[in-house]
């Protein structure tokens, strides 16, 4: 099902240049999650490209949008052709977006049939990087620490462990037509539902998320003229969990929690940040992570900033 609003309501994007797609030469798309501009109809005379927008509003059904553990804070959007014949092709993803805000595509054309594919996270946008970069419109989400800029499949390669999606649906069960002369919004017929894994129950905790601007002595082995923070530890509130004390600065940081987690539990880890200047065993910067469990997926723990003590 679709709706038309007024083009006074239409959420444009940031930039006028569309973004251009490979798989279907000619077809331009651009996304959009924060930009909106009024039109003064009566005293301008504008063309208004179609568009395809995504409300979260129709399709969180139960799942909460907020910033507590285990919620819901992002979602990735993929919009679909389907053919009149052949099988359905996909276009583009949008960026990593705040579950609080639309997505719109420009420029999709007027008699063809689309659909659109959403991924929750219960990552905020900006823990999230498209594979590829920013640009790629890749589906697949990759941790904001990695170094997305390069051939995903290469990022992939690499061993890059791409980031499980917690929830999942379709917009438009049944293929919605855009109209050239406004924004249509897409209807998603069936709420969030759990995305199935198949893989371990583990929660992954990298300090590293927490240093902002805290600089180490040495990162992967290099030193830093400006470093002061010398090492890193874990310590899980579970007593079953292992503890990790004096870590390096580089990927060995990086701990995965595989054993002894119940799915549907919320962990909670303090984190550790000693200086060079500091008083012995008290260290001069600690933080919090914390990550709910869930069967068959990793989870990346979401940790908060070091503080000062």
């Amino acid at each position: 099902m679709i709706r038309r609003v007024r083009s006074s309501l239409l959420r444009l994007p940031c930039s006028p240049s569309p973004r251009a797609v490979a798989a279907i030469a000619g077809l331009a798309l651009l996304v959009s999650a924060s930009c909106v501009a009024a039109t003064d109809t009566t005293t301008t005379t504008a063309v208004v490209p179609t568009s395809l927008t995504i409300d979260p509003a129709t399709f969180l059904g139960k799942v909460a949008c907020s910033n507590l553990p285990g919620a819901l804070k992002s979602y990735v959007a993929t919009l679909s052709e389907t053919p009149a014949h052949g099988p359905q092709i996909d276009l583009a993803s949008s960026p990593p977006t705040s579950c609080s805000q639309p997505v719109s595509f420009r420029y999709v054309l007027e008699g063809h049939q689309y659909t659109v594919s959403i991924d929750g996270y219960d990552l905020p946008a900006a823990a999230l990087v498209p594979c590829g970069g920013a640009e790629s419109g890749s589906r697949i989400m990759l941790p904001a620490g990695t170094s997305p800029n390069v051939v995903c499949a290469a990022a992939l390669t690499a061993g890059v462990v791409p980031v499980a999606r917690r929830w999942q649906t379709s917009c438009g069960n049944l293929p919605s037509k855009p109209v050239t002369d406004g924004n249509v919004i897409a209807s998603c017929d069936e709420p969030f539902t759990d995305a199935q894994g198949g893989g371990p129950t583990a929660i992954t905790v990298d300090p590293r998320d927490s240093l902002g601007a805290l600089v180490c002595t040495s990162e992967d082995g290099i030193n830093q003229p400006n470093g002061t923070i010398t090492k890193l530890d874990i310590k899980a509130d579970d007593a079953s969990l292992t503890g990790y004390l004096g870590l390096p600065c580089n990927g060995t940081a990086l701990k995965t929690y595989a054993k002894n987690l119940v799915p549907g539990a919320t962990y909670t880890f303090h984190l550790a940040a000693h200086d060079k200047s500091e008083m012995p065993g008290t260290p001069a910067y600690t933080a919090t992570c914390s990550a709910v469990a869930r069967a068959g997926f990793t989870v990346p723990a979401d940790c908060g900033p070091f503080t000062a003590q």
